[in-house]
């Protein structure tokens, strides 16, 4: 079996000196009609996204061969980028539990039709109580996204019967409630 990591290109070299043919020459692009470094990038876009890719730095000596102060400055570092991406995960992490609680308050008072000032007495006295503004904002946020989701219009039914338009047998047949709806 014949691979290389690096090029299409490297995988030919590899196999004509496998085979015995080491002054012969083929890119691998031609060989097998594609370039493994192109096909490498676009799938770590395709599963990883926007992930950034760090490029190892071949020029840092290994662990074990560079000094204890090094060593600490490596682990500081790491241990610096490991605590702010796990920060920014727990932010996120908060806001959507944060999102969920207030949801289900407004869920709640909705579905029992609790009246608002006995909360907002007994949030006073508890610290622990979600403040009565923090839910009314939400709630006025999940409106929004209740009217930008489904569009209601207005009609009117009050119309006189002389204003109405004359349907035909065929319409009535398809509309069977009698319900005129101005276009």
């Amino acid at each position: 079996m014949v691979s290389s990591e690096r090029s299409a290109s490297g995988v030919v070299s590899v196999f004509l000196r496998k085979t015995n043919r080491k002054k012969s020459q083929h890119s691998g692009i031609h060989v097998f009609g594609f370039d493994i470094v192109i096909l490498h990038q676009a799938r770590i876009e395709q599963f990883g996204g926007s992930l950034a890719v760090k490029v190892v730095d071949k020029r840092k000596r290994p662990l074990n061969e560079v000094s204890i102060s090094q060593q600490n400055k490596r682990f500081a570092s790491f241990s610096k980028e490991a605590h702010e991406k796990i920060k920014q995960l727990i932010v996120k992490h908060q806001m959507i539990l944060s999102n969920a609680k207030l949801d289900a308050y407004v869920r709640t008072y909705d579905e029992a039709l609790l009246g608002w000032d006995g909360y907002r007495r007994l949030a006073a006295v508890e610290a622990r109580l979600v403040r009565e503004y923090q839910i009314a904002q939400r709630r006025i946020e999940i409106t929004k996204l209740i009217n930008n989701q489904i569009q209601i219009g207005v009609f009117n039914l009050d119309k006189d019967i002389t204003q109405q338009p004359v349907l035909d047998e065929d319409e009535f047949q398809e509309n069977s409630d009698g319900i005129v709806v101005d276009e």
